[in-house]
């Protein structure tokens, strides 16, 4: 154990969510007051996790809003030195409130979002307000729409969640079309693709088998440096466990420091860069 009671194991969380009442809807539960909160301090303690981006999210989970979860996880931060909280910002909207230096979480989701999250950026950064950190939740056909912008923050960390949200792919020439946007973008050296969600991407229960042909594609496109290692606490609650979030597909011949450095090095030489 170190000073932290941590383990001698080392991870940097590139994406979970910490909710008040817990996660709410037809993927989660309603828990006790700050009960995720608890689950995820044993849960960092137990795997080593010494750095974590928490994403906001005050959007609606169904009919259940989450309004205010922004708000809660930055007076956690305040202190919890682990933490590093990513503010919600839904689409349109994003220009009136970045800042320069902010760190943020953003959905672009719907069709034609990309497109909108795209333009509010330029604006943004045209006007010098430049953020830390931008993770990035949308999918292929979304994230497209995007790679002019995303290519042009080259003061900012962008993170791409749960490999780009590609869903499911049969084979190779799938994989390539698909995710085409995807390495467009995380080419760059200031872009990062999170190996997070990859239940979102398997017709498989754990460990997620059939993700390693878009692991494999991504990795042999991009590089082992682009890429970063996310839990997705507590939404992976509903698919897996807690360890297994840890127990990703890597890339095929992997070696254990090309693991480490999916694990935490590449997350923390990005923050190190770009985020402080």
């Amino acid at each position: 154990m170190n000073g932290d009671g941590l383990t001698g194991k080392r991870l940097f969380d590139t994406h979970c969510h910490i909710f008040r009442h817990g996660l709410r809807g037809p993927l989660g539960r309603m828990g006790d007051l700050d009960a995720e909160l608890m689950e995820y301090e044993k849960f960092r303690t137990h795997q080593g996790i010494q750095q974590a981006l928490v994403i906001g999210y005050d959007g609606l989970n169904g009919k259940i809003s989450h309004s205010g979860n922004s708000a809660y996880i930055r007076e956690l931060a305040q202190d919890r030195p682990w933490m590093i909280p990513l503010g919600y910002e839904a689409i349109p909207g994003l220009r009136k409130r970045i800042r320069s230096g902010s760190s943020v979480s953003a959905y672009a989701v719907a069709p034609g979002s990309g497109r909108l999250l795209a333009t509010e950026l330029m604006d943004a950064r045209e006007n010098g307000a430049v953020p830390r950190i931008l993770s990035v939740n949308a999918t292929p056909d979304e994230i497209a729409a995007m790679v002019p912008a995303l290519v042009e923050m080259t003061r900012t960390w962008v993170l791409l969640a749960h490999l780009g949200l590609p869903g499911p792919v049969g084979n190779v020439r799938q994989a390539r079309t698909r995710l085409v946007p995807i390495v467009s973008v995380a080419r760059c050296a200031h872009v990062s693709i999170k190996l997070s969600g990859q239940y979102a991407a398997s017709r498989l229960p754990h460990p997620h088998r059939d993700v390693r042909l878009i692991v494999d594609f991504v990795a042999a496109e991009v590089g082992i440096e682009r890429l970063v290692w996310g839990s997705d606490f507590s939404p992976c609650l509903a698919h897996e466990t807690l360890d297994q979030s840890v127990d990703i597909v890597f890339p095929t011949g992997c070696s254990e420091s090309d693991r480490e450095d999916i694990r935490w090095r590449n997350a923390d030489r990005m923050l190190g860069t770009y985020g402080q």
